[in-house]
């Protein structure tokens, strides 16, 4: 795969965030077949809370003035993983993803992120393929799940207590809160911390 030397790499900006978020679900959508792409994923958007997140860094690539793909980039801790990296279906193959993945983990480095990660589509071998030129390999199957929560305020947790949200608890507490998640996830794996995560939920609303 030939690299692009006329595509830019550089932030992406406000203005951007409508046409990222249409390249994304136009770039998921061709890849699926489905019969009209930009119906992928239209009840969503995984670009602009991202790009709204602080810890978030969001990068464009440009031919001239046209958006022609985007990537995030989101430290938690030494832990890193990017996404989602989506190009125009019409700029495929044509070295756009390698412009970004470069822009990608030079921002990791400038971090200092140990260990990073990614989810593509296993079944793909253009896919895997483009992430092991950088050193990606294969690891696991991640079963995606979900589970539609009951706001119960009633709702016991294991130790006993009635569950409470985050958003509900004084200052203090949920700084104390979000403390304490730092240090779970850090015993979890050393350096792990999602409090950018969390508070990004929370000033988002």
């Amino acid at each position: 795969m030939p690299i692009n030397h006329y595509i830019d790499i550089g932030p992406l900006k406000e203005e951007d965030l409508e046409e990222a978020h249409r390249i994304c679900r136009l770039a998921f959508g061709t890849f699926l077949g489905l019969p009209n792409p930009l119906d992928f994923m239209d009840d969503r958007n995984f670009i602009a809370p991202r790009w709204r997140s602080p810890h978030v860094v969001a990068i464009a690539a440009r031919e001239g003035n046209r958006l022609v793909g985007s990537n995030l980039a989101t430290p938690w801790g030494s832990f890193g993983f990017f996404g989602p990296l989506t190009i125009l279906p019409e700029y495929w193959g044509q070295g756009v993803a390698q412009r970004l993945l470069e822009a990608t983990l030079a921002i990791f480095e400038q971090r200092g992120i140990r260990h990073t990660g990614l989810f593509t589509f296993a079944h793909s071998a253009k896919h895997v393929g483009l992430y092991q030129k950088f050193g990606y390999w294969p690891q696991y199957l991640t079963a995606l799940m979900t589970r539609i929560l009951e706001d119960n305020s009633g709702t016991q947790t294991k130790s006993g207590g009635a569950m409470r949200f985050l958003s509900e608890l004084p200052t203090k507490e949920r700084e104390q809160a979000i403390v304490a998640c730092g240090r779970l996830t850090h015993d979890i794996e050393k350096g792990l911390d999602l409090s950018g995560e969390i508070e990004a939920a929370l000033a988002q609303g």
